[in-house]
């Protein structure tokens, strides 16, 4: 008596074509899809009994399997010669166990199932030691892995989301890595992969930073990413957190799965498989399990956006240098999801407006903002310019805005940010006059303003009527000293006045520092705190910047406050006006009364 087993990979099986078009798969909030899984077993020999073992459709809080139905070549599966039932593997997975008894040269089976699948918002939680460990595929101990790993700051699903952004900005989808299974290590080499690749990088960084997490595997409606309308199969992952996070970094979902995605099964990583034949028998057996045959066909389904979007312009009638677009997310919960951004074209069929380091993949709870920097080309002063800009949210609903660009001035904009590095959650201070002030993680202010420092490095922004001007601000999570600046709010021009600089050193052991402030330096060892004095007189009303550089010997910042400079004439104004605007005031009520 001899068993064979042979085994078919899940993601190599050909699929079929649909029947209804979704224009867009990720505000699809439910979906009822017809699956029919059909092959045959060619066999040799005498054979007593064979075995086969199916992953189906899942069933779940999101899944429902409304019909089932088992069929081979002499019709339903209920009868001494053929029967069925459920079970399940290590992983947890439901299987279909199918049995025939005597079969004879080839045994043709048919699995037709109806599946209800809602919008996915969460994920059961699996704390198996096979999701918490490397494999030669996911690998979480590697050091570039763990270094990668290391930079994800935040709770769980800021982790989870700022890695998934990570893979979504710097791995490129390649469709011809489709028939290979590459290990994080080689994805991180090559920056190319499908979704088996996005999803192995991603649960290798999780595992690192000792989350439970696993690949998902299943079908998918393509939408943008494959660019055709037929059901491929897909793999997304799943993090076992207090709450479970869903994520897919290929369509930048997380917090949520759309409700194309059909889940099938639960791995380790993508290179498990999927199908398996056992037979009994006497002699030389044969066993061969033929491709299955897996067709989709969508019966209903609804459209369902869930974060609200609107967009407005911080100037119109412009007419050089940059458009600024503020684009403003709503949704209750927290997730991460990609906008993109059409312009109108020129007479060649390019875009109109370049876009300036677009934020395409953003992550948030509740509510959010984005600015779009646009450039403006040259253009004709004959002329008035009308410009649509489209935004595409992939789970909210389409918006426009139009920009009129008219022959006019172009305006100014002097940005000064109180600190150019902070600690995450630290606040600090913004100015820039007549001017829009925002951040790349979505802060906003007019002239003046208060943010605070979110985890990771960023840029502040001051914009006025197509000027734009920006800072680099980096964000630590220790910082060896800090610098406080003292100066009064006012000085005049040619007046000396002190700049009170005081430094405190954050670190148990004394360190070399180098102040500077414009063409003045002292160095010094700073033991615990120290205080110094410079002088600052202002040469002109403009010359109102005051900015104090300190540094050790890997470590360096500044710290910055504008202050008002006025002019002696301006003094005298200062001082005389409310005496005239009292006159004034009298005489209005002497000619009321005549």
């Amino acid at each position: 008596m001899k068993k064979l087993l042979a085994l078919l990979i899940f993601l190599l099986m050909p699929i079929g074509v649909l029947a209804e078009e979704i224009k867009n798969p990720q505000v699809v909030s439910e979906m009822r899809v017809n699956i029919i899984e059909n092959s045959s077993i060619e066999l040799n020999g005498t054979i007593y009994s064979l075995e086969l073992n199916l992953s189906i459709p899942q069933e779940d809080k999101y899944q429902t399997l409304e019909e089932f139905d088992v069929r081979d070549s002499f019709g339903p599966c209920k009868t001494e010669f053929c029967s069925y039932r459920f079970v399940y593997d290590k992983y947890e997975n439901k299987l279909l166990n199918i049995k025939w008894k005597n079969p004879i040269r080839k045994v043709n089976y048919f699995i037709n199932s109806t599946v209800l699948v809602k919008r996915r918002m969460g994920v059961k939680n699996k704390f198996l030691k096979e999701f918490i460990e490397p494999t030669s595929l996911v690998q979480s101990a590697d050091p570039e892995i763990v270094e990668l790993a290391s930079k994800a700051r935040g709770n769980d699903f800021e982790k989870v989301s700022y890695l998934a952004k990570w893979i979504g900005e710097n791995i490129e989808y390649d469709k011809i890595y489709k028939d290979v299974n590459l290990s994080a290590k080689d994805i991180l080499k090559v920056k190319k992969g499908v979704c088996k690749e996005f999803s192995n990088l991603l649960v290798s960084f999780l595992r690192d930073l000792g989350y439970y997490s696993a690949v998902s595997v299943g079908y998918v409606y393509p939408g943008k990413i494959y660019e055709t309308h037929e059901f491929q199969p897909h793999g997304w992952t799943e993090v076992y957190t207090e709450n479970g996070i869903i994520a897919d970094p290929v369509w930048s979902e997380v917090g949520y799965l759309d409700a194309t995605h059909v889940k099938f099964a639960t791995f380790p990583d993508s290179s498990w498989t999927f199908t398996s034949v056992n037979a009994n028998g006497i002699g030389n057996i044969k066993v061969k399990l033929n491709d299955v045959d897996v067709k989709l066909k969508i019966l209903d389904f609804k459209e369902e956006p869930f974060i609200d979007v609107s967009t407005s312009l911080l100037s119109n009638n412009i007419w050089s240098g940059y458009a600024v677009l503020r684009t403003d997310l709503k949704a209750n919960g927290c997730f991460l999801t990609k906008i993109e951004y059409k312009s109108c074209i020129d007479e060649k069929g390019k875009d109109f407006l370049e876009i300036i380091e677009p934020q395409n993949i953003i992550y948030f709870c509740d509510e959010k903002t984005v600015f779009t920097v646009f450039k403006i080309p040259k253009l004709d002063e004959n002329k008035i310019y009308k410009c649509d800009i489209k935004v595409f949210p992939y789970a909210g609903r389409e918006s426009s805005v139009q920009l009129i660009l008219n022959p006019k001035g172009y305006g100014y904009s002097k940005l000064i940010v109180e600190k150019n590095v902070l600690k995450p959650g630290e606040r600090f201070l913004v100015s820039s006059r007549n001017s829009h002030i925002f951040t790349s993680y979505g802060e906003y202010g007019y002239e003046k303003a208060e943010f605070t420092a979110p985890n990771y490095d960023f840029k502040v922004y001051s914009y006025n009527a197509g000027y734009l001007d920006q800072k680099n601000v980096s964000v630590v999570l220790e910082k060896p000293i800090e610098v406080y600046l003292d100066i009064n709010e006012t000085a005049l021009v040619g007046k000396t006045i002190p700049v009170k600089v005081k430094v405190s050193n954050l670190l148990n052991k004394s360190q070399k520092i180098t102040i500077t402030f414009r063409k003045n330096s002292i160095s010094t060892t700073l033991i615990d705190s120290k205080d110094f004095t410079f002088n600052f007189t202002p040469k002109n009303t403009d010359d109102n910047l005051v900015q104090v550089f300190v540094s050790t010997p890997d470590f360096s910042t500044s710290v910055s406050k504008t202050v008002t400079v006025i002019s002696q004439g301006n003094v005298l104004e200062n001082f005389f006006q409310p005496i005239i605007d009292f006159f004034n005031w009298l005489f209005s009520l002497f000619k009321l009364n005549l």
